[in-house]
Parts: structure tokens; sequence; C-alpha cells
């Protein structure tokens, strides 16, 4: 006689756990390891195998830990594999599966890159312990709702119908967010701008991710205290090349082919955003000569088309990358550097102490060429290292990378200055920084962290001086 016995509390429901789980973690459940090593398990059929265990819920997950498969711990007692299959089917005729619960994460149908990320970061996380979790801009859609996005969204507000709180009356700041539940369970979750949505998004996901729910969030809201936040990648090498000299390293595969990764450059954005880094900076001796053409110096570019056209293929993408993740792009660049071609046409060198009208021309363009092509990479300038004295400084600044970059704003239609960083190594920032701002307003300093420059992090003496003039 064959039987099949469930536990009364068991019998109308059914969880799906143990081996399907651990596969999707690319490891190997108990319950697979006792299936292999027990010869009493080979005789089981294979549909025991792909859907071992239930019934269960808390019980089944702690059976799955302690590595245990017998059936009548998890409240079945089978005699036969027959009498297995048979339970099988009387379970899966019960219509008694359980619905994930449903979340809308609500987003305004012009949302922007960074928040749209942050919504799909969210979802994901909603997932992955069990919330059926999608991103939508309907106002009506049923169940548990999310509304993110900025103060003035008002399309979003109304999907959650908040009356307990004046979003208007939040004085949130640039990258700040601010998260609470309203009604029914729903969440509201703003952000001082875009970026600030996208650190609510992950922040939310986090907590989700540790307390495997979705928990009310009664007022919490947070933000980062330093402005500028970022790495610094070295498009550099650790050898002078032949016939070159220090600094001078066009982009091409075969000196960095690590810069033409698109999975490793997504692995490791992931792990700036993850850790709240807003910049990113890309540093070389002349950029320009790898990622702009100009028509009045066609010698100019040091790469072959092929590499050209990859070179710019890939520096959009990667600005839209970071973008996504919140995260400003900056080129570094040294002065003065003239590339190679065209210094060897004009028989100069390609590192100059002083401005001469053939390198300030050809850099305003470049410069001016690269706001223009790539709007969203901010600039960081090296006013020292070949560029000598307080005088040629201000000169080269003033009168050829500013201006450079506001032609570039002009050609390209943009009506707010990209940021510039301007560094202070090898230079008198006191003098130099008031006679920039003349030209232009949207400013930063960076002062670099070593032997050469600063030896602790509570800087006295000369050091702290200019630090606070800088702030």
């Amino acid at each position: 006689m064959m039987r099949a016995v469930l536990k009364p509390e068991l019998r109308n429901r059914i969880v799906a756990a143990g081996i399907l789980a651990c596969r999707r973690a690319g490891a190997s459940s108990p319950a697979e390891e006792t299936l292999r090593t027990n010869p009493m398990n080979r005789k089981f059929p294979t549909v025991f195998r792909r859907l071992a265990f239930f019934p269960g819920g808390k019980d089944a997950a702690l059976y799955v830990r302690q590595g245990c498969l017998t059936l009548r711990r998890f409240g079945v007692r089978v005699e036969s594999t027959f009498a297995l299959i048979a339970v099988l089917t009387l379970v899966f005729q019960t219509n008694s599966f359980a619905r994930a619960e449903t979340v809308s994460i609500v987003i305004s149908s012009n949302a922007a890159p960074r928040v749209v990320f942050g919504a799909e970061k969210l979802v994901e996380a909603l997932k992955n312990v069990g919330y059926d979790a999608n991103v939508t801009h309907s106002q009506t859609n049923p169940g548990k709702k999310i509304a993110i996005g900025k103060q003035d969204e008002q399309d979003v507000w109304r999907s959650v119908q908040n009356r307990r709180f004046s979003l208007n009356s939040l004085k949130l700041r640039p990258e700040h967010f601010f998260s609470m539940d309203v009604n029914d369970g729903n969440l509201v979750l703003v952000g001082g701008d875009d970026s600030g949505v996208l650190y609510g998004c992950l922040e939310l996901a986090r907590r989700v991710s540790e307390s495997k729910k979705l928990t009310e969030a009664r007022f919490w809201s947070d933000g980062p205290k330093m402005t500028l936040r970022g790495t610094c990648v070295g498009m550099q090498k650790t050898t002078i090349l032949p016939g070159r000299k220090v600094y001078e390293y066009p982009y091409t595969p075969e000196l960095f082919p690590w810069f033409y990764d698109k999975e490793l450059w997504r692995e490791y954005l992931d792990s700036l955003v993850a850790n709240r880094m807003n910049t990113l900076y890309l540093w070389n001796g002349h950029p320009f000569a790898s990622l702009v053409k100009l028509k009045d110096y066609p010698e100019a570019v040091e790469v072959s088309p092929e590499v050209f056209a990859q070179n710019v293929e890939m520096f959009h993408w990667l600005t839209s990358e970071c973008d996504r993740r919140g995260i400003w792009l900056v080129q570094m660049f040294y002065n003065i550097f003239l590339p190679k071609p065209l210094a060897e046409k004009h028989g100069v060198s390609t590192q100059l102490a002083a401005p001469t009208p053939l390198a300030s021309d050809y850099t305003r363009k470049s410069i001016a060429e690269f706001v223009k092509q790539y709007p969203n990479v901010g600039l960081m300038v090296c006013l020292g290292e070949a560029l000598q004295g307080t005088e040629n400084q201000i000169n080269w600044a003033t009168n050829t990378i500013l201006p450079g970059v506001l032609d570039g704003m002009k050609a390209a239609g943009l009506k707010e200055q990209p940021p510039v960083v301007i560094r202070t190594h090898a230079m008198d920032a006191e003098k130099i920084m008031p006679a920039c701002f003349t030209v232009y307003s949207n400013l930063f300093t960076e002062t670099k962290y070593n032997g050469e420059s600063l030896t602790t992090y509570e800087p006295r003496g000369k050091a702290a001086e200019t630090h606070l003039n800088m702030a």
C-alpha cells in the first residue's frame, strides 16, 4: 500500500527551495549532494530532483541550511516513489502558489538616466528577496508603490496620494535624499537632484538586501559632506616611450588594452557608485591628440584613423556610463604639451616652458573642440611641470585654457559653465586663482597628497593657509 502524508499546515501551499536557489548562486546544494551520494535517493524521479523541496516555509529553509534531505523532516512520509509523484501532483493541483507581493517603482516619464539606473538597482534588490517589482510611469498600478523623484515632479507624487507631509517644505541639498512612508505602505523617496534620487535608491536597495524585506521608512535622509569624491586612473606608463618625453602616452589598445574593456569599466564604475564616488579622473599628459580632430591642425592626431574612431566611441560610452551612476568624468592634462607630429612639423619641442602663438592657438582650439564633442566631461588643468613662472601660468590659464572652454560652450550650446579643476601643484594658487576667476567662475582646486605637497592629513603653516584660502 502506498501512503503519502502531509502535515495539515502544509497541505495548501508549496515552497520551492534548496537546489534551485543554490544553482542560481553557482553552488551545489546539500540536497543535490545527498542525491548524488546516498544510493537510497537515486531511485527518486527527475521531477523530485528539480523541485526539491517543499512544503515547508521557514522549516524548509532551516532543513536546507542543516543539509537535511529526508522527506520525513519536511512533513512527508513516502513509501514509494510513485506516491511521491502523487504528492507532487496533489500539491500542484491545490492552486495555492504563494504570489509575490507587487511593488511598483514610479518614476517620471522623462527621468534622468541616473534616476532610471537607481530605480533598476532597487528593483533588482526587491526581486532578489522575493518581491514582484517593476519600474513604471503609471500612477494606477496595483499593489505597493515607491514614488521616487525630485521635489517638483508632481506627476510622481500623485501616484501615492501623500497626505502626511508637504514635500515642498523640504530643503534638500544636491546629492541629498529623504524618504518616508505615506499611506497604505507606500513610500516616497525625494532627491535634492537626480544624484540625490540615485543615492536614495541605492540606500533603500541596501536596506532591502540586508533586512530581506521592504521595511517602512519613517523619515530617514542622508547625503555626502564632500562636494567632489573620486578616484584617479592613470593613462600613463611606468616607463618613457622610445622617442618620447615623460607623460607622453597616446590612447591606443597597445598601450592601454584595459581602457577598451567595457565589462571591466562597468564593474569598476559600479564599485564607485556603491561607495558614492561622483568623479572619475583620467590622468594623461596630452589626451586631445587622441580624442579630437582640428581642421586647422590635421597633423595633430597621434593615433591611426581606426584607433581614433575607437577612442571617440569609447569615450562617449564611458561618459554615458559614468552619467548613469552620477559620476562626472574629468580629463586631466599637463601644460604646455604639443602632439609629436605637430611639434616635428614646426620644429619645436613637445613640451614648452612658456606660451607661444602656435601653442596657444592649437591648445585653445583643442580644448574648444573637446568641450564641444564631450560636453559632459570636465577638465583638470595642471599649470605646473613644463610650464614655468607665475606670469606665464596666469597668461596661459586666462588667455588660452579658460577661453577655450568658453569657446567650446558656445559651440555646444551649453548654458552652464562646465566645472574646471585647477591643480595647485607647482604654481602659486593664491596669485593665479583670483586671475582665473575674472575669466571663469565654476572653478575648483586640487592639491595632491604625497611627499611633494602634503605629508600629513593635518596640514600646518603655509600649507594650511593655502588650503583655507582655496576653500
